[in-house]
Formats: C-alpha cells, sequence, structure tokens
C-alpha cells in the first residue's frame, strides 16, 4: 500500500499535485483504483482515482481517518554538516523511525551556514510517505544559535556534548512529554554556547562514551526516544 501527499484535503474532490501524478504513473494507478492520501497533519483518506492526464491526477474522497498528535514530543535542533548528504539523510531516517520536530541551529564551529529547506521538505514528505506517516515533522530553518535557545519553549530542553565529564545519559533523564535536545556542529558546542544553555535550564547530557558523527547523533536521540515509547 502507497501513501500520497495532498496539503489541503478539506475538499471530497481534489487534484494531486504534478509530483504526486508522477508517481501515480509510475505505480500505473488507473482510474477506478483506490489510494490513500494523507495531508500530513494527521488526516488520511481513501480516495477513488476519477482520471489521469499528464501531471494532473484527479480524485475522490471515500472515507477519511483522522489520527490526532501524541502528547510526549520530539524536537531536535540540529547543527547542519558540512557534507550536505549526512544531514539529508538525519532528516530521512529520522522521519522514518518517528520525530515531531526538526530546527537547524547556526553554531559558532558550524562550518554549513546556508540549507536548501525546499529540499529538505520534499525528503520529509517521501520519508513520510514511506513509513506510512499521517503527521509530518514540523520543520524550522537555519536559526543563530543564541536567538534559538532563548526563544525556545519546550517543558524540557537538553544540550549533547563531550566537554564536562561525567554528565548523565540522555536516556536516564529525557521523559515522555516535551522534549528539546540540541545537537552540535561536527567542532561540538562551544564552551561559551554550553554556558548560555545552561543558563538558560538546559540540562547537559552525554550520548555515551563513543563520539559519534553530528548526523548520528541526532538518530541516536531518535532511536532513545522512541525505545522509551
Amino acid at each position: 500500500m502507497h501513501y500520497f501527499f495532498h496539503p489541503n484535503l478539506s475538499e471530497n474532490i481534489f487534484s494531486l499535485s504534478k509530483d504526486e501524478s508522477k508517481h501515480i504513473a509510475i505505480l500505473r494507478k488507473l482510474p477506478k483504483d483506490e489510494v490513500y492520501v494523507t495531508d500530513g497533519k494527521g488526516k488520511l483518506v481513501r480516495a477513488v482515482i476519477l482520471s489521469t492526464t499528464k501531471g494532473c491526477t484527479e480524485l475522490n474522497i471515500l472515507e477519511e481517518v483522522i489520527h490526532t498528535p501524541p502528547n510526549n514530543r520530539l524536537h531536535i535542533a540540529i547543527a547542519p554538516t558540512k557534507n550536505i548528504e549526512r544531514i539529508e539523510w538525519f532528516v530521512e531516517k529520522s522521519c522514518e523511525i518517528g520525530i515531531h520536530k526538526i530546527s537547524f541551529i547556526l553554531c559558532k564551529h558550524s562550518e554549513r551556514k546556508k540549507i536548501n529547506m525546499e529540499r529538505i521538505e520534499k525528503i520529509i514528505i517521501s520519508a513520510c510517505k514511506q513509513s506510512h506517516k499521517t503527521i509530518f515533522p514540523l520543520l524550522s530553518p537555519l536559526t543563530e544559535f543564541k536567538t534559538f535557545v532563548t526563544q525556545s519553549t519546550e517543558k524540557h530542553k537538553f544540550i549533547a556534548h563531550c566537554y564536562s565529564k561525567p554528565l548523565p545519559h540522555l536516556k536516564a533523564t529525557i521523559t515522555l512529554e516535551e522534549n528539546l535536545i540540541l545537537i552540535g556542529p561536527e567542532g561540538d558546542f562551544s564552551t561559551d554556547e554550553i554556558h548560555l544553555a545552561s543558563q538558560l535550564n538546559y540540562t547537559s547530557v552525554s550520548l555515551g562514551s563513543e563520539r559519534l558523527r553530528t548526523e548520528t547523533a541526532g538518530l541516536y536521540v531518535c532511536a532513545i526516544y522512541n525505545l522509551l515509547n
């Protein structure tokens, strides 16, 4: 069973985008075939194909189901890696495992200072469809570290780094509520950034004795959180 995406499922009859219609064609779906479509906000519909033309597929909703978001949420704020493919890999795999929000932070030691958000959005949609998610993670653009940590509102906030030792392991401190975890760049956070986070009530945590790549650390956090759930 394949999922398709449409951002607005308020009308019974609707048309898929050019990209989604291309997937319909690749799968050789024809009029009268039934498919599943999600809006990425919790709605999943069973719909029948009315017509397929080049670049356009028209459907009619037969049945809909609403999924409500869980109260326990994971928000990871991560510094984009110099090699963009590595952070794209993190986005894809974290969506498959389960994450509720992804933010990008610009740190003192960051080597990448720009990111293509449109491409990241496409990766999120593709990964969530592949893993049959009906609630897609929220996405926030690249924001300077100081601005981000000052404005965050989550109940439980953590910063993972490799400086002070020993630190409590994340799995012993994370809760099943609203959680924000900061993951730094290849050169880790600066001491000033860690000090600022501490002043703003972020808890410093360890991700284990091994030094992890940025994208691996982010995925490790996803795995811990979802295992606890």
